[in-house]
């Protein structure tokens, strides 16, 4: 067996990492509890695929929750980066939760503040900064998409790092910026 890194995970399908080589995996048994960013056991079938046999003890695990169920989000994180904009819908509620929950994991948090080219962009960017950076010392990323993301590629350099944020805020574009063979959809957000 080797040490493995899920990069990917499809239901009970996984896409693992060993030694750099990427592989198509899938559990032994029906165990589906693996996520994104564990590191587990795993033996090579072939050039291309390989079976999940084992999780190594995790440092921390994100997961989201309501009152019906929780569901296992990441594993193993140095960083969470929480992607917010002033639109098409910021909620406080999301951001606060996402601060809390790194917290507890002992996951440092980053908020990114997204589509500074918007007018209201640079009001919205100046009250979190005065409440999160001043007063809470989060450290608090300006940037517009299209445009900025070469700034993170420094905070992301060797970090086990997860992007988080509502719909619209702008993940997609993201990732499709600093990793651009990603090829993530995005779409424009029409509503105001």
């Amino acid at each position: 067996m080797q040490q493995a890194l899920i990069v990917s995970s499809y239901g009970r399908q996984f896409i693992i990492e060993i030694e750099g080589k990427l592989y198509e995996a899938v559990t032994k048994g029906k165990k589906t509890e693996f996520v994104v960013g564990d590191i587990v056991l795993a033996t090579v079938s072939n050039s291309v695929q390989a079976q999940i046999q084992q999780l190594v003890s995790r440092r921390n695990l994100l997961y989201r929750s309501d009152l019906n169920r929780s569901k296992i989000i990441a594993s193993n994180l140095d960083q969470l980066l929480i992607v917010v904009a002033v639109k098409p819908n910021f909620n406080l509620s999301f951001l606060n939760s996402c601060l809390i929950c790194a917290e507890a994991e002992k996951i440092t948090p980053i908020i990114i503040v997204n589509k500074m080219d918007l007018p209201e962009s640079a009001l919205f960017a100046e009250k979190l900064a005065n409440l999160y950076q001043d007063k809470l010392n989060y450290q608090l990323i300006k940037l517009t998409a299209y445009d900025d993301c070469q700034t993170l590629q420094p905070l992301l350099q060797g970090k086990q790092s997860l992007l988080i944020g509502q719909s619209g805020m702008g993940k997609s574009t993201i990732t499709n910026q600093i990793y651009p063979p990603a090829q993530t959809k995005t779409a424009t957000i029409t509503k105001q």
